[in-house]
């Protein structure tokens, strides 16, 4: 999440939950419901990181038209 100064471990132990989103040096971030391993790629993380992605056109497989 990105809070605390790097001088001290005390930040490591602060109540997440209780922090103040705005002392965050991220512009967004999503905290999982249930405690995960570091780095877990749950769907819920997955769905919350497309949504903010811009919209590309999907790539389409080959066709038979692609094959003359």
């Amino acid at each position: 999440m990105a809070i605390g100064d790097l001088d001290s471990d005390q930040s490591l132990y602060r109540d997440i939950d209780e922090t103040d989103p705005g002392e965050s040096e991220l512009d967004e971030f999503s905290l999982s419901p249930s405690n995960e391993p570091h780095a877990h790629m749950s769907e819920e993380l997955g769905r919350w990181i497309l949504d903010r992605l811009p919209s590309w056109p999907r790539a389409r497989g080959p066709t038979t038209a692609d094959h003359g």
